[in-house]
């Protein structure tokens, strides 16, 4: 995993958001006060996906079991419909928050 301090990493921002993009590897910044990561935002959307579908009681052992089913013993009755209309759930924090925007000017196409 590739670190830098918080002034490399502002004078290479663009750079290191194709570079966490393309190679979907985290990049730490270190700063003075406290560290943080940089990833894309497909993983991060990755991430959030994943969080919220072993959040719903069960979801992780269909999901367990569904993958040592034979497609062919498959059927398409999920019950995953009636899991989300009973309300068993909730939403990651912040899910309707999952990316960060930048402004169009700040990295050239």
């Amino acid at each position: 995993m590739t670190t830098l301090s918080a002034a490399e990493a502002g004078k290479q921002l663009c750079q290191l958001i194709d570079e966490a993009s393309l190679n979907h590897e985290p990049i730490t910044i270190t700063g003075k006060r406290s560290n943080a990561v940089l990833i894309s935002e497909s993983d991060w959307r990755a991430i959030q996906e994943t969080l919220f579908l072993v959040s719903i009681p069960g979801m992780r052992d269909s999901i367990l079991e569904g993958l040592k089913t034979p497609v062919e013993d498959c059927s398409e009755d999920t019950g995953i419909t009636e899991t989300l209309q009973e309300g068993s759930f909730q939403a990651p924090p912040h899910a309707d928050r999952l990316s960060l925007t930048i402004s169009a000017g700040l990295c050239p196409k």
